[in-house]
């Protein structure tokens, strides 16, 4: 074999572009993985790296602790014993006994092989467990399932969201939680502790409506403790959640997921506040509560701004009020705009309430150090050659 595969970086390289768009290019990396040594551990990798589920992990368990029965396309019996077929599924049915230290360890090299895990509600089929009933069988796991895991995407109900802990590796760099539920978030106390080195952290969960005080206070306390994040994605309660949030030290991308209709005015800050954020995101803003935010955000100077208006009335004028507030706080610094109207497909809203007009994007000329400008809208735009002469002229 030529000496160039010697080389593991080149080999990995190599075996990363083994298309793993489906599932079924997955047997294409078990097969070179046996071909030859060379190519074992960088196929492994990369078959193991992404998981949805746990069930490859169980089926590497010892035969006599899970029992299996072998199912067609739509889930029918076929039989206990048959061997794998085309069109025919394996689907785990139960556990003949309590999981054993010993059992773990065919699986456990694997486990140190996953570096991203992705798990959902939705994505639960009849040839999963659900975690509620496996994850009490695996107190004999050390600490987490995956040592070596840097991504975790974690959306589950109230019965199943507890055992996130089983996954918290301290190689964890980027977490995104969804939850039906406040009660859910309990488990954020745990997540500085087991996870020091997330650097970005996506929670969706209950809008401020239907938050306890109790959830006010949790997550109040848990965001100062994110002293290494740098990319944050959440909806904000109140102005007391966005003052830890604007006293992140390393804090340079923030996604606002909504905000409180109304923010009151903030004090002066001893110290800067947000003094790292560059780009700033906000889906179907409020132009009061955001012109509150650029206010925290003025002596900082912020590089890009992104929002996302997918129901609003009178758009236009939400889009001018916005820019205006904008402007006022972050007229020299800014150098990337990105505004986004989603299409309509309420046959009821009149569609034209969203077109732009040289009036509507007037505040934004006040931006002399644009870069990059990207404008879209569905209903489309209303500007003549003297409106385009004028962006020409502010923006070159």
């Amino acid at each position: 074999m030529h000496r160039c595969f010697e080389i593991p970086e080149l080999v990995d390289e190599i075996v990363s572009h083994i298309p793993l768009l489906l599932d079924q290019d997955k047997p294409f990396l078990a097969v070179l993985a046996r071909t030859a040594r060379l190519f074992h551990n960088s196929a492994l990798n990369h078959l193991w790296q992404y998981q949805r589920s746990l069930r490859p992990l169980l089926l590497c368990m010892p035969p006599d602790l899970v029992q299996e029965e072998v199912v067609d396309g739509k889930h029918s019996l076929v039989s206990n014993s048959l061997p794998l077929q085309t069109g025919l599924l394996r689907r785990l049915q139960k556990f003949l006994r309590p999981v054993q230290s010993s059992d773990w360890e065919r699986p456990r090299r694997y486990a140190r092989r996953v570096r991203i895990f992705s798990s959902n509600s939705s994505s639960f089929s009849s040839d999963d467990f659900p975690y509620s009933a496996i994850c009490p069988l695996l107190d004999v796991v050390d600490d987490c399932i995956f040592p070596n895991l840097i991504k975790l995407f974690w959306e589950h109900s109230d019965e199943n969201f507890p055992h996130i802990g089983l996954f918290l590796s301290p190689n964890i760099t980027v977490l995104a939680i969804k939850c039906d539920a406040s009660s859910s978030l309990a488990i954020l106390s745990m997540l500085p502790r087991k996870c020091p080195s997330v650097t970005r952290v996506d929670m969706i969960h209950p809008r401020d409506h239907s938050v306890t005080e109790a959830t006010r206070n949790l997550v109040s306390t848990f965001i100062p403790q994110l002293c290494c994040i740098q990319d944050l994605h959440m909806h904000i309660y109140d102005m007391a959640l966005l003052q830890h949030i604007a006293r992140l030290p390393c804090l340079q991308t923030l996604c606002v997921l909504s905000l409180p209709t109304a923010l009151p005015a903030s004090r002066r800050a001893e110290k800067p506040l947000f003094p790292s954020l560059r780009l700033l995101r906000c889906e179907n803003p409020n132009p009061l509560s955001m012109s509150r935010l650029f206010e925290l955000c003025s002596d900082n100077t912020l590089n890009a701004f992104r929002m996302t208006i997918s129901h609003a009335t009178n758009v236009p004028e939400v889009i001018r009020q916005l820019l205006a507030a904008l402007v006022n706080s972050q007229r020299s610094s800014l150098t990337e705009l990105y505004i986004r109207v989603e299409p309509v497909w309420d046959p009821f809203q009149i569609e034209s309430d969203g077109i732009y007009t040289i009036e509507c994007l007037q505040p934004a000329l006040g931006f002399s150090n644009l870069t990059h400008v990207r404008i879209t809208s569905n209903p489309g735009f209303d500007l003549d050659d003297l409106a385009i002469c004028e962006m020409a002229r502010a923006w070159s």
